[in-house]
């Protein structure tokens, strides 16, 4: 904090105490600022010194070495001292030249401070002076929170939170946050689409030509209007999690000390408004998905009641509504990335929540979504005497765009989407559900980042029903598991090499190049299939109970 705090080395030396004093070397760091008074009487001090403090010395300790100078000057320099000064003509006359030198190179400033002059006549006066400073600071950062915290508190948005740090500073400033995906700009020359390019999509890819780190902020050069803008940036974090970032462009003027420690004072409302944003999401996520989960039950009274609730959640009965369904297939992949599950699944299910409200905002499409943790719920509303081809043909459009949409903004991400059919009456919704599920499930099996819609499973939709699930078993024990078995003991590839049979209508030199094996080889699998499984590959029957097995042990294998 020292960078706002105290009083500059040429503040301090136009005081009426220091009249007399000489600013012997190091004049291009007299802007350094000096936050507190110590006394130099061993040369050994570096080690009890902070930053920002200004060193007073008579040199007895160095006055028989005041080369040792030499030494200690860049160390002081890198703590990040304010100067010293040097109290000659009674220990040392003068300092040597090549001090002087290394100080100027420095920018380390050294005073000659007057043989009639105590340190108690010069430590007060400064003490007393950055301590007023130090108030007045205090005074103006706590003014300017005040400011922002009465604009939060009345209900203001991000948006009015960076208009009055825009307004406050007289600099463009940008609020970026990372739950949401959400960008607001504020500028108080109305110039926010300068800034966009600089914070949205390409944020990584801007024109920052330079960088300096420093403890609490990194500054950076943009290119704005081919004029050379200096940006600060300030991470949002928060219970070691980063919210996003907050911007400011020195592009009206240069920020003072004051305003770079009230904009550090700024974080903490910016993060209490993104949490209080957060905890209401959670909470009207946490609802609707007890809505939704009524909405789609079999039970009656459950469903009575979602119906009761349907205008707090802005479900339109009149309406033909299908269910969606979206999964993310590769989350063991991601996780592995990541040191916290929880906050790491939380954050890409809501930037997917995202993505569907804000597209179905653009589209002006009825949705009704949640969050369950493991899949999103999504009701696709439409009028409900539309044609039923045109009303899957739009939820196709939109599932895609979903699609879209997370592959160019969640790169890493793949996710699969089921969809179930439209259904007039939302008693009947809950079929709907099954269905999307049932398709989900399909895509997770073929391990494909897709759309599939329940109408296009195919025989899948006869496996899907649970009633059948322990006749499948037993008859994919019947017919298949001999071979599957037969691969594990003897590391062949049969099973493979009936999938590949099918796929190409028994046509065994078109197995032979796509499997890189010899057509003979192909030939002497075929029989072993048909000796180990006891089916006759020519028999209609047969092929269709072998098809069959082989649908439900993908199923059963990515189970």
């Amino acid at each position: 904090m020292y960078r706002a705090f105290g009083i500059t080395v040429d503040e301090m030396l136009s005081m009426e105490i220091m009249k007399d004093a000489k600013l012997l070397a190091g004049g291009s760091g007299s802007k350094k600022r000096v936050t507190k008074i110590n006394v130099m009487e061993v040369p050994d001090i570096i080690n009890w010194v902070d930053a920002g403090e200004f060193l007073l010395t008579t040199a007895y300790s160095i006055k028989d070495k005041p080369q040792v100078l030499l030494e200690l000057l860049p160390e002081m320099e890198k703590k990040g001292l304010a100067g010293i000064g040097i109290k000659t003509k009674r220990y040392i006359d003068e300092l040597p030249s090549s001090i002087i030198e290394l100080a100027n190179e420095l920018a380390f400033p050294i005073i000659e401070i007057p043989f009639d002059v105590s340190y108690t006549d010069i430590m007060m006066p400064v003490l007393t002076e950055i301590i007023g400073n130090q108030s007045n600071i205090l005074i103006k950062v706590h003014e300017i929170h005040n400011k922002l915290v009465d604009v939060m508190i009345k209900g203001g948005s991000l948006e009015k939170i960076a208009e009055g740090i825009a307004n406050t500073i007289g600099n463009t400033v940008a609020i970026k946050e990372n739950i949401f995906d959400n960008i607001v700009i504020a500028s108080p020359n109305g110039r926010s689409e300068d800034y966009i390019g600089l914070v949205g999509a390409d944020y990584n890819k801007n024109k920052t030509i330079a960088t300096l780190e420093t403890r609490n902020y990194k500054v950076s050069k943009d290119i704005v209007n081919d004029k050379e803008v200096n940006r600060i940036h300030y991470n949002i974090l928060g219970e070691n999690r980063n919210y996003g970032y907050l911007f400011v462009w020195e592009d009206n003027k240069k920020l003072s000390p004051i305003e770079l420690t009230a904009i550090e004072s700024s974080i903490s409302i910016i993060l209490l408004d993104l949490i209080k944003k957060i905890s209401i999401f959670e909470i009207e996520s946490r609802h609707k998905i007890e809505f939704l989960d009524d909405l789609l039950s079999k039970d009656e009274k459950r469903h009575k009641r979602a119906l009761d609730r349907g205008p707090l959640f802005d479900f339109d009965s009149n309406f033909a509504y299908a269910v969606m369904i979206i999964k993310v297939i590769n989350i063991r992949d991601l996780v592995k990335e990541t040191f916290n599950n929880s906050t790491f699944l939380y954050d890409i299910n809501s930037k997917i929540l995202q993505i569907v409200e804000r597209l179905s905002r653009n589209q002006g499409i009825k949705t009704l979504f949640g969050n369950k943790t493991d899949e999103i719920i999504i009701l696709f509303g439409t009028d409900h005497e539309k044609k039923w081809m045109v009303s899957k043909n739009e939820l196709m459009h939109f599932s895609q765009d979903i699609l879209k949409q997370v592959a160019f903004q969640l790169k890493n991400t793949r996710i699969a989407i089921g969809l179930g059919r439209f259904y007039q009456t939302p008693a009947k919704l809950w079929r709907s559900h099954q269905e999307a599920i049932k398709a989900v499930s399909k895509s997770i099996v073929e391990n494909n980042s897709n759309i599939q819609h329940y109408d296009d499973l195919g025989v899948y939709r006869v496996m899907g029903f649970d009633e059948l699930e322990d006749e499948m078993q037993r008859f994919y024990k019947e017919i298949l598991l001999p071979l599957v078995e037969y691969d594990e003991d003897k590391d062949s590839e049969l099973v493979k090499t009936l999938n590949m049979y099918f796929k190409f209508g028994g046509n065994l030199k078109r197995i032979s190049k796509e499997m890189y094996t010899h057509y003979n080889t192909i030939i002497y699998r075929v029989q072993r299939i048909k000796e180990i499984t006891g089916m006759d590959l020519d028999d209609a029957d047969d092929k269709l109970s072998l098809q069959m097995a082989l649908k439900i042990y993908d199923v059963l294998k990515k189970t």
